[in-house]
């Protein structure tokens, strides 16, 4: 590494902690927990990387890289840790920096040292990157991106020898980054414009050098998943139609009105930086068809901008082409294009995308300069009396390198309220939320995940006003998702809605809304279990019984219906009907210890206190893990003199409390 680079690396360490250091005081927020339901506990050990590395992501796909870093955390700390999981998302980004910038240094233009300062300077300061620095979960397209230009870089080298092993680290590269997110293969879509345009290579050579870049990760990878993936699943059948209209409607007509608006967004993306939030989605972005004023107008955009990709490249300036090449390459997989993309856009879905506007910004930034520069060198001063003095005073001229930079610091303090601000809006899922809400209530799905977010936030807020306040907002928002999407019922929200209800005391309306729910979908388990409670609570034990059953008949796995259950047989004086009940469970799974826990309780009911001393205990030995319980059946054992009893329950208690777990 040069001396220029080693400065101008400090220089984007400095400056990343500048944009993004308040991100390091974030907890985990919104999509967070699910990269950690990947990750194993530290209790893995070394294993924990082959148990990843043989996992899928989700359905669809395939992203061991990520995983294995946070898990790589946990083994480092013995726990998760939100300030080590950000200070390495910060650590990735300016790596991530400094790659761009070697690879921009080291393209065959001229001032390609500049240009290389000016993009990676906005492209670290860009607030459209806040989501995917201060997003834990968006660590994936980091890595992704890196290793995509970690292969630019390799390209670079193989176009200046001609050697056939940089092929293959290129390939190596893509594949790697493959295994982040399939977001590199947008990548590859660049690499033949970096060749033809910079390298001048010829289009059939690029051709036959693509063939096994492109092909060879993509195979391996497809290999991989396999087994994984259900044959029958396709990307736009995960898309719900609250997510992106366009999957009931795939007409030309409106896919062309959805691209040209997806487009259109991503451009205001790059060019106001705000508004960016955590979901779009249906109808947060309405679908309109091609034929509407609107699209025409995008599309207008859209023309104008290839036209000037076209005049630049006639002009010789191709560096300003390639920028809006690069841009419109890495937006290609999202604008629903190719398939329908979840929440229609998204800010983070132009992080690639954004180093094409970053190149076109600083390449325009150099020609202003220039420009200027040749207009002060072509005026001559007219007071001069004659060409001696002429000769002796020289016109003066801005340095070009200083007004491109004056440019691209304006544009830096620009952006640094915008940056700052939304790192802090990702601090939690509560911040997250709060900052967002006002501006999407038309988004059906952001009200949905609030309704039920606050749900969550509600039950873990000790204090009572608040609690009240959080069910309130859910509410609101379960309300708002509802008049959103009028086409038909969501059970998922009103079910939210009706544990708002629930928890708010309005319980009538509770039961209002799970009877409609269970009428639309018989195996909506979150109402029927509400229902439950809810005759339970107004001692309409019978129907209440019915509704446990009708829980475990679609979901036996579901524990607390068995308590529910039998606790309501015992309380509707059904003792037989409860211990039959429990003796089935006991026929069925011996070893489990519910059963023999509910039959404690059931002849603590009777009176029987000796006889539930022998259940209680049966239930410790099978795997019953309550220490304040067994500290009880102690305690209780003792005053009736029971010292045999007493010691195995304090052996229980001491088995199980928290300092020993």
């Amino acid at each position: 590494m040069n001396k220029k680079t080693l400065y101008f690396s400090f220089v984007i360490i400095l400056l990343t902690f500048v944009f993004y250091g308040n991100s390091l005081k974030n907890d985990y927020s919104f999509d967070d927990p699910i990269l950690f339901k990947s990750v194993p506990a530290a209790s893995a050990g070394l294993d924990g990387f082959k148990t990843i590395f043989t996992s899928r992501y989700n359905l669809t796909d395939y992203r061991p890289i990520p995983v294995a870093s946070m898990y790589a955390e946990v083994l480092f700390l013995g726990q998760a840790n939100p300030r080590l999981s950000h200070f390495v998302n910060l650590f990735l980004y300016i790596i991530l920096c400094i790659a761009i910038y070697i690879f921009l240094r080291d393209l065959p233009i001229p001032k390609a040292h500049l240009l290389a300062i000016l993009a990676t300077l906005l492209f670290l300061a860009h607030p459209v990157h806040s989501g995917v620095v201060a997003s834990v979960k968006s660590r994936d397209n980091i890595l992704s991106f890196l290793f995509g230009i970690f292969a630019f870089i390799t390209i670079q080298k193989y176009a200046s020898s001609h050697r056939k092993m940089y092929i293959f680290l290129a390939g190596l590269f893509i594949f790697l980054g493959s295994l982040c997110k399939i977001d590199v293969f947008v990548l590859c879509l660049i690499i033949p414009f970096i060749l033809f345009f910079f390298y001048k290579i010829s289009i059939k050579s690029i051709l036959i050098f693509m063939l096994p870049l492109f092909a060879i990760p993509s195979i391996i990878r497809l290999d991989l998943l396999a087994d994984e993936i259900p044959r029958t699943s396709t990307i736009p059948d995960l898309v719900r139609f609250a997510e992106n209209p366009i999957v009931a409607n795939p007409t030309k007509i409106y896919q062309l009105g959805q691209i040209f608006t997806s487009v259109f967004y991503y451009i205001k993306f790059m060019l106001v930086p705000k508004d960016y939030f955590f979901y779009f989605g249906y109808n947060k972005i309405p679908l309109l068809s091609f034929f509407s004023p609107l699209v025409l107008l995008y599309v207008l955009i859209v023309i104008i901008l290839m036209a000037a990709t076209y005049y630049a490249y006639k002009k010789d300036k191709i560096i300003i082409s390639f920028g809006i090449i690069w841009f419109f390459a890495g937006i290609s997989y999202c604008i629903n294009f190719i398939s329908p993309v979840s929440g229609i856009i998204a800010d983070r879905y132009a992080f690639i995308a954004s180093l094409g506007f970053c190149v076109l910004t600083g390449a325009i930034a150099i020609l202003i300069s220039d420009t200027l520069s040749k207009l002060f060198k072509k005026t001559a001063p007219q007071h001069l009396k004659n060409k001696k003095q002429a000769a002796e005073k020289k016109p003066e001229k801005p340095n070009s390198s200083y007004v491109a930079v004056f440019i691209t610091f304006a544009l830096l303090v620009f952006y640094y309220p915008y940056t700052h601000s939304r790192n802090a809006d990702w601090n939690t899922l509560f911040t997250l939320l709060e900052k967002d809400m006002p501006d999407l209530k038309n988004s059906f799905e952001a009200n949905r995940i609030a309704s039920s977010a606050y749900i969550e936030i509600a039950l873990n807020t000790n204090e009572r006003t608040l609690a009240t306040d959080y069910f309130k907002k859910a509410a609101t928002y379960a309300n708002q998702a509802i008049a959103v999407y009028q086409y038909k019922d969501d059970i998922y929200v009103n079910e939210t809605l009706a544990a708002a209800q629930f928890n708010l005391g309005n319980y009538d309306t509770c039961l209002t809304i799970c009877k409609s729910n269970v009428n639309l979908v018989d195996t909506a388990f979150a109402s029927w279990d509400m229902m439950g409670d809810l005759y339970f609570m107004k001692r309409k034990l019978d129907s209440s019984v019915l509704c446990y059953k009708k829980i475990l008949s679609f979901r036996p796995t579901y524990v607390d219906a068995y308590y529910k259950l039998s606790n309501t047989l015992a309380k509707a004086g059904r003792f037989d009907d409860a211990r039959q009940f429990n003796d089935s469970l006991i026929r069925i799974s011996p070893g489990w210890f519910v059963p023999f826990e509910n039959i404690g309780y059931l002849k603590l009911n009777q009176r029987d206190t000796i006889g539930s001393l022998d259940y209680f205990q049966k239930a410790f030995e099978l795997g019953l893990h309550t220490s304040s319980f067994a500290n009880t059946l102690k305690n209780y054992s003792q005053s009736k003199g029971l010292t045999e009893k007493a010691i195995i329950f304090g052996n229980f208690a001491r088995r199980d409390s928290p300092a020993k777990r």
